[in-house]
């Protein structure tokens, strides 16, 4: 038996827990929740572990993953830990979609996975099959998490202070949405062929939409019937066109077909696009939205109504000083903490160089602000 031993702070865990509810309510109780983008690329590093090793087999990415787990709740200062029980997919980064239709890999020791581009004609993309949910890295998801499910009953444990917990494994389609997909598979090219052949484009994402669909109910059916709704997406790469066009129906139709929270992601400046995903898309939750999004705007557009994880700069993070990181979290809260629903983050994704010590300071600057006034 592998065991996996966490030692964490029960009362710390409870506060924790109290802190998110009220999120759920748009109230803060004594300071905002704060949940950094710690994840996989910066938790190796910390482990001193690649990618090759990582991704090697079902059984060292189960306890790789549980490992990344331990010392990320261990080590850094932020309100994850809210109850004695692990929830975790297979992870292959970004790749899973387009890998599921047909995408190369590109594997690196010290670098995520990545996907090339496949599709180099609008004919071609017409031609396309739509994937299933045996095809590529969702086949290959769904048989891990199916050996998970047997390691975890006999071979693999977790224990959260000397007791053991449960270990949830699962998996599903991937949050990059329709839209991001599609430019994982064809490139820059995408965007001229969206002026050149806007309904054979919009054929496409009916592709990758139905095949995500499928996928998700498949996982939902076959793995985890007791998963309850709500899709989360990430359109990183839709922010220069027309989002009510080209990408609101697609998503409608994901977030439709699995009624619950609608979660969404943008890494980038999506600033004028609030309003839309507000009203268009209905969304939930906005979360790890871009350090070059203004929190004054943020509040304005979606305080109150959609519950926000953001936006320190990942580079100021890294790099400091500590009173300008300081200042940073200050801007973010001062106006986006009175609303509620707000969760003091990155923007997303910390880098791997960062101290340990600069996130402390995220931290710090949440307990100096305090439980505000709600508006």
């Amino acid at each position: 038996m592998t065991t996996v031993e966490i030692r964490y702070d029960p009362a710390r865990m409870r506060t924790s827990q109290a802190r998110m509810r009220a999120l759920t309510e748009f109230r803060t109780l004594d300071r905002v929740p704060v949940v950094l983008g710690v994840y996989t690329r910066y938790l190796l590093q910390q482990r001193g572990v690649g990618y090759d090793e990582y991704l090697s087999s079902p059984r060292a990415h189960l306890i790789h993953q549980l490992e990344n787990y331990k010392w990320l709740v261990e080590h850094v200062p932020e309100d994850r830990l809210t109850a004695p029980a692990i929830t975790l997919q297979p992870d292959f980064e970004n790749i899973p979609n387009a890998a599921a239709f047909g995408a190369p890999v590109g594997y690196q020791d010290d670098q995520p996975p990545c996907v090339m581009l496949c599709i180099a004609s609008i004919d071609e993309m017409e031609d396309w099959p739509e994937a299933s949910p045996q095809d590529g890295i969702w086949g290959r998801s769904i048989e891990w998490v199916r050996e998970w499910h047997k390691l975890l009953e006999d071979e693999v444990e977790v224990r959260l202070n000397g007791e053991r917990i449960p270990v949830h494994a699962t998996t599903g389609m991937y949050g990059l949405g329709p839209f991001s997909t599609a430019v994982d598979l064809v490139g820059t090219d995408w965007y001229a062929w969206l002026y050149e052949a806007p309904d054979a484009c919009q054929r496409f994402l009916g592709k990758i939409t139905r095949a995500m669909q499928r996928m998700e109910a498949y996982c939902h059916e076959t793995l985890d019937p007791s998963r309850r709704g709500g899709i989360a997406l990430a359109e990183d790469s839709a922010q220069i066109i027309s989002v009510e066009q080209f990408v609101a129906p697609w998503c409608h139709a994901l977030y439709d077909a699995f009624p619950g929270v609608r979660v969404m992601h943008m890494c980038g400046s999506s600033a004028h696009l609030l309003g839309t995903l507000r009203d268009n898309l209905r969304i939930t939750h906005f979360s790890g939205f871009g350090s070059v999004v203004p929190p004054e705007v943020a509040a304005r557009e979606l305080g109150g109504r959609v519950q926000l994880l953001g936006n320190v700069d990942c580079w100021l993070l890294q790099e400091g000083p500590a009173d300008a990181i300081h200042d940073a979290a200050q801007h973010c809260l001062a106006p986006l903490a009175p609303y509620g629903g707000y969760t003091l983050s990155d923007g997303c994704n910390i880098t791997p160089d960062t101290p340990l010590d600069h996130l402390q300071l995220m931290m710090e600057a949440a307990e100096a602000y305090g439980a505000p006034s709600v508006s």
